[in-house]
């Protein structure tokens, strides 16, 4: 077991990575004042000595992840550009950081008051936080911004459901399947909706018709999203159709947990601060890592055109280490025969064309 004792963001952490090679699994976990807040589960070879390799390996690269982004935390303190700061936040909210990603996105809304993406950005955060009421004023705030993203719609139901809110909760999902006639999971919410305020007797008109419009409601969603179809579906329907309302309920949460991935984007932004802010010290072996581990996402998520950007991005930057190497041998060309006239204009081809290529990238990765 390795274990090492953090300190950033004001504050002191501690990260504990373990292992059993004899199950084929590792685990790195950070506390904050003795709390678990982010756990990452990870392979080990069944060979103790190369899995103690592995166990070392991820607890250094967590380590200095963590120690970098803290970096960039203190180095961003005076930073008003909004859309660096909603990276740092993002960056934040990857290590389960979100009181200081709440503050960072905070700061971002202010320098960027009608950036309705921050503001729902921040209802997440909330979310994640437990703190409903603050969620729901942050997901009207993005609304007021941008009424027609169907997405603030469901995210406001979902603080609104968490409150149990059911009537305006099943408001705002209707009001998302109006603006995303497909939107699978605004379909399930709102069957969530329904069998909660059937269980609180909230609203009467709500409850009418109760198991069939759930029924319904969940056939849209597993028809616009087969996720849904998991293991606690058939369960809820049994349940419900005894008319079981709680277990109902229990069994469809679990399967919205199932069925959902990441509340935020699958994308990494840390990397994008790195080459903004770290450029000097990013590494060809880092880059290539990176492209690895979205080559990696992409087979699970191959339909997230975001991913394949990311991609493209760092396929980007790794062809500026490459015109750097190239700079490197025309120099080398140019030392052993001062006078090579086709080095010389080589040289000077692929260095205007690194240039603009550097303009290129701080403009895509910000």
């Amino acid at each position: 077991m390795l274990t090492s004792k953090l300190e950033g963001m004001g504050k002191e952490f501690f990260l504990q990575t373990s292992g059993d090679p004899q199950n084929g699994k590792g685990t790195c976990v950070l506390f904050e004042n003795g709390n678990p807040i982010d756990m990452i589960e990870f392979r080990l070879p069944e060979n103790s000595k190369q899995a103690a390799g592995v166990i070392d390996e991820f607890h250094k690269n967590r380590f200095e992840k963590f120690v970098e982004l803290d970096e960039l935390y203190v180095e961003l303190i005076e930073e008003t550009d909004a859309s660096i700061l909603e990276k740092l936040a993002l960056s934040l909210i990857d290590q389960k950081l979100f009181e200081e990603a709440a503050r960072i996105f905070k700061r971002g809304s202010e320098n960027a008051p009608q950036n309705s993406r921050l503001l729902n950005y921040l209802g997440l955060t909330y979310m994640e936080l437990e703190d409903y009421q603050k969620a729901e004023n942050y997901f009207i705030e993005a609304i007021n911004i941008s009424p027609d993203f169907p997405d603030y719609q469901n995210n406001l139901g979902k603080a609104l459901l968490k409150q149990g809110k059911c009537s305006r909760a099943s408001k705002s999902f209707e009001k998302a399947t109006e603006l995303n006639v497909y939107y699978a999971e605004a379909y399930y919410n709102l069957a969530l909706a329904v069998v909660l305020n059937g269980i609180k007797k909230e609203d009467y008109s709500l409850a009418q018709n109760l198991e069939d419009n759930v029924a319904n409601l969940l056939s849209k969603a597993v028809g616009f999203d087969p996720a849904f179809k998991n293991e606690y579906l058939q369960q809820a329907l049994d349940a419900l159709k005894n008319k079981d309302l709680d277990i109902t309920f229990i069994e469809l949460s679990k399967g919205y947990d199932a069925a959902t991935s990441g509340k935020f984007p699958k994308k990494t932004y840390h990397f994008h601060l790195e080459y903004l802010f770290r450029n000097d010290l990013l590494r060809e072996e880092t880059v290539i890592k990176h492209i690895k581990k979205l080559k990696k996402l992409l087979e699970t998520h191959p339909n997230y055109p975001d991913l394949h950007n990311e991609l493209g991005m760092a396929y980007t930057v790794l062809t500026q280490f490459h015109s750097d190497r190239a700079i490197e041998a025309y120099q080398k060309a140019l030392k052993l025969n001062p006078e090579y006239k086709t080095a010389m204009k080589n040289m000077k081809l692929i260095q205007n064309e690194l240039k603009g290529m550097k303009t290129l990238l701080r403009a895509i990765l910000k």
